[in-house]
């Protein structure tokens, strides 16, 4: 897991799985701490770089649609009821049974 802590809007995202060319930019505050923070079992190999630019260098990025655009006001979500049974699953698995004594 790994999580980017110190950024302008807060830790990112927990990102998990195999992130090789994996790239991203946050914009953080002037003077600042910031964490790279990498939580992992076994055995692993990492290389990490991080570059600084300048805000002025990062043209802003412009969504072809409303995806990942902030809703200030978002209407309320309304479930919507089904009237489709949810099916049921039934699942046998093998019973092994194995009493353990009563502590003495």
């Amino acid at each position: 897991m790994f999580v980017i802590l110190g950024t302008v809007e807060g830790p990112t995202a927990s990102l998990c799985g195999n992130m090789t060319g994996f790239a991203t930019t946050f914009a953080v505050k002037e003077l600042s701490d910031v964490t790279l923070s990498l939580v992992a079992q076994g055995r692993h190999k990492f290389s990490i770089t991080a570059t600084q630019f300048a805000c002025a260098a990062v043209p802003p990025f412009v969504s072809p649609s409303s995806a990942g655009l902030r809703i200030r006001d978002p209407p309320k979500y309304v479930p919507v009821s089904t009237t489709t049974p949810a099916p049921h699953v039934r699942v046998t698995l093998p019973f092994l049974f194995n009493p353990i004594p009563p502590y003495k």
